[in-house]
């Protein structure tokens, strides 16, 4: 690459040697040459200066803007890590006024029974405020108790069932535990069925219980005869779903389980049945059998 070229020394060069040529008298020309050649570079450095300083405004300008915009975005994640504050303050409120509501029942019911041990109606009722509220062992008292002075009470027999069942899911690890308490749950629950046939929950129910013991035909007739009755179902559909999926009926399965997740996005399926679906990718963990609805 050829070295630049400095345009004043060789315009000043050629001058002086034409000024030893005898070409006529060179100082007033070399003034006037120098003011023009002066004029060039401080237009030069003028422009140098104009896009300098261009580039300054252009890059403050974006830094003010870019400020500007994570301010606002600090203030909006500030109010929105308020309002779950908010919301989990809110909760916690009416989780403990709901547990507060359900203790002051149970003592209700308790003056109730001590006053008459044969109160099977507040024997139930507090069976099922100690299942709401996680005491499994003594709702399971209570209501063993209100089936044995009212066996033809379906709710004694409803809720002891949905005891047993929750009871089974917390011993999960232990095997034949878990399968005897399935199994009371399955008796007590078949009962509340056989004393009130229109019982759309407790058939919900049963159906998960044999779900658990591996009588996916038995559990599919259950959900079956549920959604007879709550068609609307999502969670009745999904069961259903999960059934035809053990049972290999893979088509049957994939389309019960697109309406359920049509009704009810928060569904989880098993990976296997999401082909077509958007953000559903083959490594998420299988999705979680109905022995969540047993709550």
């Amino acid at each position: 690459m050829a070295p630049p070229i400095d345009l004043e020394r060789v315009v000043l060069s050629d001058l002086r040697r034409r000024q030893g040529a005898g070409e006529g008298s060179s100082a007033p020309r070399e003034r006037v040459l120098r003011r023009r050649l002066g004029g060039l570079t401080s237009l030069r450095h003028y422009g140098l200066v104009f896009l300098l300083l261009f580039l300054a405004l252009v890059l403050g300008f974006w830094s003010v803007y870019f400020y500007a915009r994570s301010r606002r975005l600090a203030r909006e994640i500030s109010i929105l890590e308020q309002r779950n504050r908010f919301l989990a303050q809110r909760l916690e409120r009416l989780e403990k006024a709901r547990r507060e509501f359900a203790d002051w029942q149970i003592e209700v019911e308790t003056e109730l029974i001590e006053a008459d041990p044969t109160q099977v109606n507040a024997l139930i009722a507090r069976g099922r405020e100690l299942l709401n509220t996680d005491r499994l062992e003594g709702a399971i008292a209570d209501l063993e108790r209100a089936v044995s002075l009212a066996p033809d009470d379906p709710r004694a027999h409803f809720y002891l069932g949905r005891s047993y069942l929750r009871r089974a899911q917390r011993r999960r690890s232990r095997d034949e535990e878990f399968r005897k308490d399935v199994g009371r749950a399955a008796k007590e629950l078949a009962q509340a069925v056989g004393l009130e046939s229109d019982f759309p929950t407790a058939r919900l129910y049963l159906g998960v219980a044999h779900f658990q013991l591996g009588d996916y035909e038995r559990a599919l007739a259950e959900f079956a005869a549920y959604m007879e009755r709550k068609p609307e179902s999502a969670l009745g559909m999904w069961l259903m779903a999960h059934a035809n999926y053990q049972l290999g009926r893979k088509d049957k399965a994939r389309e019960l389980f697109r309406e359920a997740r049509a009704r009810d996005p928060a569904l989880d399926i098993p990976p296997d049945m999401r082909e077509g679906e958007e953000g559903d990718s083959q490594g998420e963990a299988e999705a979680a059998p109905p022995g969540n609805a047993s709550g």
